[in-house]
């Protein structure tokens, strides 16, 4: 049984094989070297890859009935019986105590089995194991609930269907809660699951890195940034054998009762972050749009657009024009181009949080932009060659004074803009249009130019995918506090590219 490995920080072997006993796949593991059946055992792939992670932070998302939160609760338990006893405390988290009422109902099948001196307090919603450890059921609805748990600490805790949050807040406030133990066995550890949909799926997106494509089943490790190292686990249904052995059909049930929802459809069967519906780029098949980061061959024809913001973020893209030239990706593997293709080589995004500017100068924008040029080792003269395009509003002058512009600013530093075509319907159609024809037909190879967007620009691929339709102009994208800074400074770069200047850059000053 599976009590017999159940005596060291990580007792769970994956489950060898199965064998059919009484209708079931029952597993089976080595222990001591004989192959034993035991209770439970993670599956093969992301089960046992979640398992064994160290890292402070990892989420674990994928399709529906993967199994992801009974994941988290046999996570909780590697560390009991340990010898920690009362040091150690973990708590489990849902919005709101009716929702976790499937968690507690699994907790109670299995915790008893496992450790048969486990016992649960209703009216509390905690276990308490043999050697004293503990674990809590508890609600979080927002940010305002964290002043019940201040002060506390935690050595594992859960957020389960994390996208049920709308943001980041409880989720950062909950690290606050996690304490480093004396003893070097007890972990420190915050547990993430969901599935790929829901409310929280922009910061879920922004702070794990995730794109609309698919995802490999054990992502790398994310650094970099304010938070600590943290991975992604991907979880998909092939994977659950035990389920698909029982239930054949599943796949095609969960198709055909998601069949009215895409972007659901596509989460629960393909644990893909697909955008929701009235989505303006709802069709759109990222996986095709999406390419490895790469340094275009002839660097000089790159070209930027740009949306100004303060209080709002800049948005910033770099897009390399191809003229029908090989691409060749770091990985080895190559990619055809057809002349007019755009790919989005980089990105720069001026944000404090989504949606949220640094209330940067025009000097202080100059020097990113030229730190990113000199990170890619381009020639600094595409900062100021003709085809940058921005914002119309850097070109207007100091409101009530005789201050320089944004423009007349940056031009100090070496960068010139021309004013961009700010047409919203004529630039979402074009923007549409070319990552539409990034998935070439069944019979036979692109005959349209397509735009392309490198991996490495996580907010562009965070936030271009979640904008939403105008309900008053389907044609456009809803202008109403959406993170739409990267998109429009895209946009304007294909209105440029597909209409002449408005004029140049001096005079528009004029």
């Amino acid at each position: 049984m599976i009590e017999e490995v159940c005596q060291s920080p990580r007792p769970w072997n994956s489950a060898a094989e199965y064998r059919e006993e009484n209708g079931v796949l029952q597993p089976y593991c080595h222990i001591d070297g004989e192959l034993k059946r035991v209770t439970w055992a993670p599956l093969p792939g992301s089960q046992a890859a979640f398992l064994a992670c160290s890292e402070l932070i990892v989420l674990l998302q994928g399709a529906r009935a993967t199994g992801k939160t009974l994941t988290l609760l046999m996570d909780m338990l590697q560390f009991v019986g340990i010898g920690l006893g009362a040091e150690y405390k973990a708590v489990f988290f849902r919005r709101y105590f009716p929702e976790l009422d499937e968690a507690e109902a699994m907790s109670k099948i299995w915790f008893p089995k496992i450790f048969p001196g486990a016992s649960y307090n209703q009216t509390f919603h905690t276990w308490t194991f043999p050697q004293g450890e503990t674990f809590k059921f508890r609600q979080m609805p927002d940010a305002d609930t964290f002043q019940n748990y201040q002060g506390q600490s935690f050595s594992w805790i859960a957020l389960d269907e994390a996208a049920a949050w709308r943001t980041a807040e409880c989720f950062k406030l909950l690290l606050s809660l996690l304490s480093r133990s004396t003893d070097p066995r007890a972990p420190n550890h915050m547990r993430l699951a969901t599935n790929t949909y829901g409310k929280g799926r922009d910061w879920l997106m922004k702070t794990f890195r995730l794109t609309p494509a698919p995802q490999p089943m054990f992502g790398p490790l994310i650094t970099g940034d304010d938070l600590p190292p943290r991975r992604v686990i991907t979880a998909r249904l092939e994977e659950n054998l035990p389920l698909m052995f029982v239930q054949p059909h599943y796949i095609e049930n969960l198709r055909a009762s998601t069949s009215h929802n895409a972007a659901l459809q596509l989460s629960w069967t393909e644990a893909l972050w697909a955008a929701p519906p009235g989505n303006f780029f709802g069709d759109v098949s990222w996986d095709h749009v999406i390419v490895p980061a790469f340094e275009p061959p002839t660097p000089g024809r790159i070209r930027i657009g740009f949306d100004h913001g303060r209080t709002a973020p800049c948005g910033i893209v770099f897009v390399w024009p191809s003229k029908g030239e090989t691409v060749d990706f770091p990985d080895g593997t190559r990619k055809a181009t057809r002349p007019g293709d755009l790919f989005v080589v980089d990105e720069d995004y001026t944000a404090s949080k989504p949606n949220v500017g640094l209330k940067l100068s025009p000097s202080e924008i100059a020097r990113r932009l030229h730190r990113i040029v000199e990170r890619h080792n381009w020639n600094p003269k595409i900062l100021s060659a003709s085809g940058n395009v921005a914002d119309t509003s850097i070109f207007s002058p100091g409101m009530n004074d005789n201050r320089a512009s944004v423009a007349q600013d940056m031009e100090k530093t070496g960068i010139n803009f021309e004013p961009a075509d700010k047409a919203r319907i004529l630039g979402w159609g074009e923007v549409l249009k070319m990552l539409m024809a990034a998935k070439p037909p069944e019979d036979g190879p692109r005959e349209e130019a397509a735009l392309f967007i490198c991996a490495n620009c996580e907010n562009l691929l965070r936030t271009l995918p979640n904008l939403q339709r105008d309900d008053g102009e389907p044609d456009d994208v809803d202008q109403d506090g959406q993170d739409d800074h990267l998109a429009d400074a895209l946009r304007y770069f294909l209105r440029r590219e597909k209409t002449p200047p408005l004029s140049t850059h001096r005079r528009w000053r004029m």
